[in-house]
């Protein structure tokens, strides 16, 4: 029996098909004694558990709404599912990482995320995780996406897609970015500057001490491995605060910031601790240098 990695994309027209589509592999897991986690949103929790009567008692649900809101903390959600199966048996996912109305960066990363599940359980043999699609109301380009990031589909491009998302540079920040060199710069002044950029913004007290200790952690980073010299930006967009660290250096591991750091590693915690309290964190690496980029919304 085949027990690589299966990460299925599924595509349904509406809540029928949802439905229909998923049941039985829940039901099947269920039967063969195989955990099974679904990370779907609230609305659709609630159809599930309906259909499944009695055999959701041992089904785990999360609100994908909730957890992918940062599409990085959603594979820290699935390792930990994995730690947790006993002796290595066999498990199933159902997770819906993209609905209708995401767009923008949130977005770019989802559909990386898609690509990174790829790489971050290849070797993670017994795991059939299904990916639902929304194939009434997603664009085109989207589905496109997601036949491209999903073995399932002939036109699975395996990891191409990983390593041409990560070496490919961010749009660049607007002309009237606020900029400042990281060299010869003092961490306590770059804090101040963060500091009132983000509470002028609006940013309530306690997401701008969460911002301010995630550009913190950046830094430190950027002039420690990224060879002293880099920039930080800071900008404002529609609902939200946008601050970017780029330097020289090279981060080789485009899981960085998605698997929680051991407790007796070195490093990663900086990009761990960045993804756990921004919205958003993006990040791109190519022998050219590094962009590190932290989004903080203004609404919650």
């Amino acid at each position: 029996m085949d027990r690589r990695f299966q990460h299925d994309a599924f595509f349904y027209l509406d809540e029928r098909g949802f439905v229909s589509g998923l049941v039985p592999f829940i039901l099947d897991g269920l039967a063969n004694d195989e955990p099974v986690l679904v990370a779907v949103d609230a609305p659709k929790i609630d159809l599930l558990r309906g259909e499944l009567d009695g055999a959701a008692d041992r089904v785990g649900f999360v609100d994908m709404r909730r957890l992918g809101r940062n599409p990085a903390l959603i594979i820290p959600a699935w390792q930990e599912f994995l730690s947790g199966r006993p002796d290595d048996t066999d498990v199933r996912g159902v997770g819906e990482p993209i609905w209708p109305g995401c767009n923008g960066p949130e977005l770019v990363e989802t559909q990386y995320h898609e690509s990174l599940l790829n790489l971050a359980f290849g070797d993670a043999h017994g795991f059939r995780l299904v990916c639902p699609y929304d194939a009434g109301r997603l664009e085109r380009s989207i589905l496109a996406g997601a036949e491209c990031s999903h073995t399932n589909s002939d036109r699975y491009c395996g990891l191409d897609g990983v390593a041409a998302t990560f070496s490919s540079p961010l749009p660049d920040p607007p002309p009237d970015a606020l900029s400042f060199s990281l060299w010869g710069s003092r961490l306590a002044d770059l804090r101040k500057i963060v500091f009132e950029q983000a509470t002028g913004a609006g940013l309530s007290q306690l997401r701008t001490a969460e911002l301010v200790l995630a550009v913190n952690e950046v830094v430190t980073n950027s002039l420690r491995h990224g060879g002293g010299h880099g920039t930080l930006s800071i900008w404002r967009e529609q609902d939200r605060v946008i601050h970017e660290v780029c330097d020289s250096g090279r981060i080789t591991s485009p899981l960085a910031g998605r698997r929680k750091p051991s407790l007796d590693g070195e490093g990663g915690r900086g990009l761990w601790l960045a993804n756990q309290v921004c919205d958003l964190v993006q990040i791109r690496s190519s022998a050219a240098g590094s962009s590190v980029r932290l989004h903080m919304r203004l609404i919650q």
